[in-house]
């Protein structure tokens, strides 16, 4: 999770670019979801009567799984096993579109009230889409030949599903300190951890996995976009659209004070200033409301 700055400043304007096509991408898909019965969805975290414990629970489980990915890939990429690495990366990629688009689906379908071979077609191509959506995701990222116009659609598609699919399920206390975690956490691997050694070993070998979206100067990775439209899509599903347009306009802050520190360094972790003060409408909503 980091932005790696290429050659030239573009431009705040441009630098808000694709952060903000993907929490829109993503606020679409948990608008969509607004009318349906997500009950069994968030059920599966319960909160419990020990929030902050279960919240520090999960927030370990984030970061060791965060840490054991970044190590892996560095591992991968250090003794040369680039193809094992590629079909790991290709096979999370499409499995998590092929299951998740299905769900989304039948949540959709259940608040349309349509007949029941309208409603099981209608299923049976969300699968199938799911799987064509989830191979082309996984070329788009990880071959030579895909350009970097599809790569970015997909990117944004993949990040927006899987966020949005992820603020439904996690409970907001726990989401608040998996984000105060893995933004600790970011500013260790970045500065001198596993995404840290990735970068260098990776240039080393001349090895480009592509995990990010690329726009004039800039890079910025996946998790980057997954975890902001996180944010901005629990916040949309939980507390209403006032909060979430506080929310787009606190992230928006965060990615201008990202920006001006990016502007003195080659490359910073992409979490704790963006997603820090974006949250900050989030906690409010929380305690109060």
């Amino acid at each position: 999770m980091s932005f790696k700055k290429n050659v030239l400043i573009d431009g705040y304007i441009l630098f808000l670019t694709f952060p903000l096509i993907t929490v829109l991408v993503s606020s679409l898909w948990a608008a969509l979801l607004l009318p349906a019965d997500t009950g069994y969805l968030t059920d599966l975290i319960p909160e419990g009567e020990t929030g902050i414990i279960t919240g520090l629970i999960y927030t370990v489980i984030f970061i060791v799984a965060a840490l054991i990915s970044g190590v892996l890939i560095y591992y991968l990429i250090e003794k040369d096993k680039e193809t094992i690495l590629k079909c790991f990366l290709g096979f999370s990629i499409s499995f998590v579109i092929i299951i998740i688009l299905p769900i989304y689906t039948s949540l959709i379908l259940s608040y349309l009230n349509l007949d029941g071979l309208t409603t099981t077609s209608l299923f049976i191509f969300s699968i199938m889409a799911g799987v064509i959506a989830g191979f082309i995701s996984a070329y788009s990222v990880l071959s030579e030949k895909a350009g970097s116009t599809l790569r970015n659609i997909f990117i944004v598609l993949y990040s927006s599903i899987v966020s949005s699919f992820i603020g439904v399920v996690v409970p907001t206390l726990i989401l608040i300190f998996i984000f105060i975690g893995l933004s600790l956490y970011d500013i260790y691997s970045v500065v001198k951890g596993p995404i840290r050694k990735t970068i260098q070993i990776s240039e080393r070998k001349g090895l480009n996995l592509k995990l990010y979206v690329s726009f004039g100067s800039w890079d910025i990775g996946v998790g980057d976009l997954v975890f902001y439209s996180i944010l901005v899509a629990h916040t949309l599903l939980f507390y209403g659209l006032v909060m979430w347009l506080a929310s787009m306009i606190s992230l928006s802050v965060g990615l201008l004070l990202t920006f001006l520190v990016l502007n003195k360094k080659e490359i910073i972790p992409g979490l704790p200033i963006a997603l820090l003060t974006g949250m900050i409408p989030l906690v409010i909503a929380f305690i109060f409301f």
